[in-house]
């Protein structure tokens, strides 16, 4: 947990580098693609062969099944190539983007990377070699962000390449750290003693086990592809519907959205994993939904009070911050979401929990962004209130299925909300006060890290006061 915190802020680093090297120039084309990607990824990113062999001595058995899992993993990746050449040409018809093809033709020799790491890394860790399974996996990881910060350096700045192509390289650096964590992987599996065991004639059925295990923990990466799956339909309807229906230059609409799905949501993803990480954790979904409520709420407010000094620090930029007020309540929602469905059991509510969420987004967008418009507010707090409205639909369906399943009673917790709304009630209207002291907007980067500073220990020490008085 602590290397994965570690990579994501050295990530969201290298995002603000991207930032001030590019200025935006092409990146949306690139986070239609990363997005892609991420779809992909996510919903193989299940699959695991370390409980089907962790206890099996018999090394043709292992081979096999490794061997197997490989085999229908080209297949998968053959199957998503084909699709994203139907994408990029799609795209270059309806966003009106050129040279998309190579962007996404390298993109896709990406995609099974990752979870072909972790099959290699599961037949190792078979043999009980864990500690040098976290040493592959740390090089494969930090070899793939050194090599992507000379890659960005070198093709947007050094050598000064078109767009398509310096986008298209960025994929090259998972490939290249990729081909050197296999070639160093292949030598120390040689090196590895083998116990053979004596029931080697033993017959498998390799069918029902490679079954076993694309379907094991299916469902968890399912729901966190429909949850990308919400952001890379805002990031295509909302560039289609400002660029046709209200006529908006494309380059305003790409920067916008940029900041809202890109920037802003690379900050609300690292402020859920510290939540993740901090927020107590138990079996009662009830007092687990409670605690997530009672880190994240005070959490979006602060980050809502301080985002024009923080956009401004980061970002040298005093006017997009409007989208990570709006991102940052949007990730209370998404923590709650992902929550309710791990105690679900039921597939197939699952599954239709996430399709009707998904569909009322996509029926509700339309007149939510005419509604706003006619309101006189961004356009795009339209598009974020749609995904809100949609995962909390299923919310509501996955806590109808527990609270039915499991028998829940709501008795004690209705207070305990309204107590906890109170409070970070308080809180806002504590910290805008002090915006009359110390303004929250500024030109400044010294003072911009003295109002965060400032701003974040009022915070912290409000909240200390309201965990001691119970």
């Amino acid at each position: 947990m602590k290397d994965n915190i570690i990579r994501k802020y050295i990530k969201f680093i290298i995002v603000i580098v991207l930032y001030y090297i590019t200025k935006n120039n092409g990146m949306y084309i690139y986070l239609l693609s990363l997005f892609l990607y991420g779809i992909y990824s996510t919903v193989i990113s299940h699959i695991s062969i370390y409980n089907t062999i962790k206890d099996k001595y018999y090394v043709d058995y292992k081979n096999k099944i490794f061997k197997m899992i490989v085999n229908i993993l080209l297949i998968i990746n053959l199957f998503f190539l084909l699709i994203n050449i139907l994408i990029s040409d799609i795209t270059n018809n309806i966003l009106r983007i050129d040279n998309t093809f190579l962007i996404f033709l390298v993109m896709s020799f990406t995609i099974c990377l990752d979870t072909f790491e972790t099959i290699i890394l599961d037949y190792i860790k078979s043999f009980k070699y864990h500690s040098l399974a976290n040493k592959l996996d740390n090089i494969y990881k930090y070899t793939d962000i050194f090599l992507y910060i000379i890659i960005v350096i070198l093709s947007f700045k050094v050598f000064n390449l078109p767009i398509y192509i310096s986008i298209s390289l960025l994929y090259l650096s998972k490939i290249i750290s990729f081909i050197l964590f296999l070639f160093i992987s292949i030598i120390k599996i040689k090196k590895i003693t083998i116990k053979i065991d004596k029931n080697s004639n033993t017959k498998i059925d390799y069918k029902k086990e490679s079954n076993y295990i694309l379907k094991t923990n299916l469902s968890s990466s399912i729901i966190s592809t429909v949850e990308l799956t919400y952001y890379y339909l805002s990031f295509i309807l909302m560039y289609v519907i400002l660029l046709n229906r209200y006529n908006y230059d494309s380059k305003l609409i790409e920067n916008n959205l940029l900041f809202t799905y890109f920037y802003s949501l690379c900050i609300m993803n690292i402020v859920n994993s510290l939540v993740k990480k901090y927020c107590p954790k138990g079996n009662d979904f009830k007092n687990n939904i409670f605690n997530l409520l009672c880190y994240t709420l005070p959490l979006a407010i602060l980050f809502s009070i301080i985002s024009p000094s923080l956009f401004y620090l980061i970002f040298n930029n005093n006017t997009s911050y409007i989208y990570l007020i709006i991102i940052m309540f949007l990730g209370i929602i998404v923590s709650i979401y992902k929550e309710s469905y791990k105690y679900i059991k039921n597939n197939k509510l699952i599954y239709i929990s996430l399709i009707i969420g998904i569909a009322v987004k996509l029926l509700l967008l339309i007149p939510f962004v005419d509604a706003v418009y006619r309101m006189g507010f961004d356009l795009i707090y339209g598009d974020v209130f749609t995904t809100i409205i949609g995962m909390t639909i299923s919310i509501i369906i996955n806590y109808t299925y527990i609270k039915n399943k499991y028998r829940l009673e709501n008795e004690g917790y209705i207070d305990k909300y309204i107590k906890v709304i109170y409070q970070n009630i308080i809180l806002f209207l504590i910290l805008i006060l002090l915006a009359f002291i110390l303004p929250i907007k500024n030109d400044n980067k010294l003072l911009s890290i003295l109002v965060i500073l400032v701003y974040t220990f009022i915070t912290f020490i409000y909240i200390k006061l309201q965990k001691r008085k119970g």
